[in-house]
């Protein structure tokens, strides 16, 4: 009977240890694979009183979607590549009920309010832009134009954004009337070939006068950061008509030289009466691939940028990124870079110049972020002893979109409330003084500034336009240095003697209160918020948004900022 114990127990200890070499062997084989969702996903819907501010749901963006293509009066399309010259359903969004009506139903038991979209249509065929609200969400049943009520007037079809299907004319375009006619001058100016192509990059606003469509397109090495990568070649494009046959060139710039034509250009070259632009190599400086591991993320919001430079394409342009439509190029997070990677991070659904509604994995991550620092502590050692803290954090939200060479991280953050605490008011100074002798004590103290220059447009001499120049100040006095950071919160620099920058004793403000542009002309009066660097007024029953159809025609603003700012 002991024997047959321990051969029992023996079997038993042998058969243990072949099942785990198994299943060893069987965990080793597979393929280690990261998670496609966070362990923590976002559970829970909405209820009926979130439901009020809740984004459309797939479902509904398709119940709009196919009302609309129901209507046969209206002849819409939904294809992305409809051309300029067709009608086409551009937009579909949540219409927010005014704020009456929602504190109604949320504090005052009052009805529901209506569920509704807004629908934006190009009429290519027609030549005006339409707004409709469809509803009741879901399974709509009607609509309403709603154009003139939030704009005060129609919409001319010029103020339209520039849709894919416009984009690939375009490119159509370029090849057809640019690149062929000067395939010689391309490939031994810039070294184009089947391999090596040029980019084009677009100059807003498009024209100088309202109902203007014309685009200064700047080309450039197709190569990481290509934006650093400018070959010296534009050309302007008068794109006004919905009928891309009528689209033309007015004017090239070659190597700082201006022509009417790409013809001129072409006879100019081949008679070798203009100064060529000698070949360089291709070189990938601009590429962004990471070479550090990435320390600290930073949110970081811009929506308008204005450019100044001695060629038209740069030196005209002023983006108004929410024309383009920010959220619309929000795109997935990477996990452990742009977020944590044990974020929860949430779908989006959008419908903006496309064939259906479009799902964007993981554009939208939420996480607990500790600030580094407590949220209240303190150490007491005078009378008695004792120490109490509490750790700080907050929560995140963030999306990053990515619009041309921009990329703007979003983030929201929420900080606990801190409880009531009763007390004096007294107010801390604190002063820092920098000793900043770096390699040896030959500084001096330096401003880098923007100035604004009313200059003559090199392809229309007649007309004029501001355009930002760099100014470099030194500084002699310690009294006019103090109230420059003061005052008028401008990039601050001490420099080492003529020739010798150190770029590491560089004091930057986070803001500047100088205008983006100035004042009264004409391309900044779609652009009179970058005046105020807080402003508040009454929101009207007819104001919806910022829409940016809105934005598109910045010289003769279909709403203006001035004529509603001095409301409260």
């Amino acid at each position: 009977m002991h024997s047959l114990l321990k051969w029992v127990l023996g079997l038993f200890f042998v058969f243990s240890i072949l099942l785990n070499v198994a299943i060893l062997i069987a965990y080793s084989r597979r393929t280690p694979q990261c998670a496609s969702r966070s362990k923590h996903a976002p559970v829970g819907k909405h209820d009926e009183r979130s439901r009020v501010f809740a984004d459309l749901t797939q479902d509904e963006y398709l119940q709009v979607q196919q009302y609309m293509l129901q209507q046969k009066d209206l002849d819409i399309s939904t294809r992305q590549s409809t051309r300029p010259d067709e009608n086409f359903l551009f937009l579909i969004d949540l219409h927010v009920p005014t704020k009456s009506e929602v504190l109604k139903y949320l504090d005052a038991q009052g009805p529901a309010p209506r569920r509704e979209a807004t629908v934006v249509v190009f009429y290519g065929a027609r030549g005006f832009i339409k707004e409709y609200l469809v509803g009741p969400l879901p399974n709509p049943n009607s609509h309403r134009d709603v154009t003139r009520t939030r704009y005060g007037t129609e919409l001319p079809l010029s103020a339209r954004t520039v849709t894919i299907g416009e984009y690939m004319l375009m490119f159509q375009f370029l090849e057809v009337n640019v690149f062929l006619p000067l395939s010689t001058l391309m490939h031994e100016s810039f070294g184009v070939d089947a391999q090596k192509k040029l980019n084009a990059f677009e100059q807003m606003p498009r024209g100088i006068r309202a109902g203007e469509r014309k685009t200064w397109i700047s080309f450039f090495r197709d190569l990481s950061g290509l934006y650093i990568q400018p070959v010296g070649f534009e050309v302007l494009v008068n794109h006004v008509s919905t009928n891309s046959s009528q689209w033309r060139v007015e004017r090239v710039l070659y190597n700082g030289q201006y022509f009417m034509s790409v013809e001129e250009l072409r006879d100019a070259y081949s008679a070798g009466t203009v100064k060529k632009i000698e070949k360089t190599p291709w070189e990938d400086y601009g590429s962004l691939k990471p070479r550090t591991r990435p320390l600290q993320l930073g949110p970081q919001l811009e929506a308008m940028s204005v450019y100044g430079s001695v060629t038209p394409g740069m030196g005209m342009t002023k983006f108004l990124d929410s024309s383009i439509g920010i959220g619309r190029f929000a795109h997935e997070l990477v996990r452990g870079v742009d977020c944590p990677y044990e974020a929860t991070y949430v779908d989006t659904y959008r419908y903006i110049d496309v064939p259906k509604p479009m799902r964007f994995r993981n554009s939208i991550c939420i996480f607990e972020l500790y600030l580094g620092q407590p949220l209240r502590r303190h150490f007491a050692d005078f009378f008695h002893n004792s120490y109490g803290g509490m750790a700080n954090s907050a929560l995140v939200f963030r999306t990053i979109t990515a619009i041309g060479n921009y990329d703007y991280m979003q983030s929201e953050t929420r900080s606990p409330s801190g409880s009531e605490r009763a007390g004096n008011i007294h107010t801390h100074f604190i002063n820092f003084k920098v000793d900043l002798d770096v390699a040896g004590v030959k500084n001096m103290f330096q401003t880098k500034d923007m100035e604004f220059k009313n200059v003559s447009l090199p392809w229309m001499p007649e007309h004029y336009a501001m355009v930002p120049h760099l100014v470099e100040k030194t500084l002699h006095t310690e009294q006019r240095s103090g109230k420059l950071a003061a005052q008028e919160g401008r990039l601050l620099l001490h420099e080492l003697g003529p020739g010798k920058r150190d770029r590491l004793n560089t004091l930057q403000q986070k803001a500047t209160n100088q205008p983006f542009c100035p004042d009264s002309r004409a391309a900044q009066q779609g652009q009179l918020q970058n005046e105020m660097a807080l402003s508040s007024w009454r929101k009207t029953p007819s104001e919806v948004s910022s829409r940016s159809l809105r934005r598109r025609t910045p010289t003769e603003p279909i709403q203006e900022l001035r004529t509603t700012a001095g409301r409260r």
